[in-house]
């Protein structure tokens, strides 16, 4: 299962980076799907602290895409 946000994107960077470490560590996910939430040219990235979100994507065998 690819895990996405789609929702929520005015939470704070703590708060974002824990609920994609969440959906990382969640057994079923697979992947996180565009992990900066960025569209270019339509919308910035979401707060979300990266290095903490690729330390959880390995340290729980997941791909980031």
């Amino acid at each position: 299962m690819i895990a996405s946000i789609h929702s929520g994107f005015t939470q704070d960077e703590a708060e974002m980076t824990i609920r994609v470490i969440k959906a990382l560590e969640n057994e079923y996910t697979t992947m996180l799907g565009h992990p900066t939430g960025r569209l270019l040219l339509i919308r910035d990235s979401y707060p979300i602290n990266m290095r903490k979100v690729i330390e959880a994507a390995a340290a729980n065998g997941k791909g980031l895409s």
